[in-house]
């Protein structure tokens, strides 16, 4: 059987625009008698986004620690980020069976969730270091 994705972006009002509607009917006609499988689900961080993070936003706040004489593991920061400014999910322990809180993982996060949660850390960056993060519209 043939795999064939079809992209779109539903509005607020549970609407497609209307180009792409035409789109899916033709697809959907094409397709007539046929068994499927409709997936709905919010895309994830970019390349671009993650680029953004690691490349721009990390790697000023390490420097900034390293340039005043700390050693700091971007990975170890990064997992610090997580646990204060991502969203939380309540799970049970897998050993123990008790309840525990765990950050959601940044590359599960859909776009403007993690585009958020960049923003908090620029936000932090700014107050607690006094350290100007550009915006990704500000880097050439």
């Amino acid at each position: 059987m043939r795999k064939t994705t079809f992209y779109t972006t539903i509005d607020r009002h549970g609407k497609i625009d209307p180009i792409h509607a035409k789109n899916l009917q033709k697809l959907l006609k094409k397709n007539a008698n046929s068994k499927m499988d409709i997936t709905l689900s919010k895309p994830k961080r970019s390349d671009r986004q993650n680029r953004y993070y690691w490349g721009v936003v990390m790697s000023m706040i390490v420097n900034h620690y390293e340039d005043a004489g700390s050693k700091i593991d971007p990975d170890a920061l990064h997992e610090d980020f997580l646990h204060e400014f991502s969203k939380k999910t309540v799970r049970k322990h897998t050993v123990t069976g008790k309840l525990i809180t765990v950050p959601d993982r940044s590359r599960n996060m859909p776009k403007p969730e993690f585009f958020d949660y960049v923003e908090k850390i620029r936000a932090w960056a700014m107050a607690e270091l006094n350290l100007d993060i550009p915006e990704p519209k500000e880097i050439i």
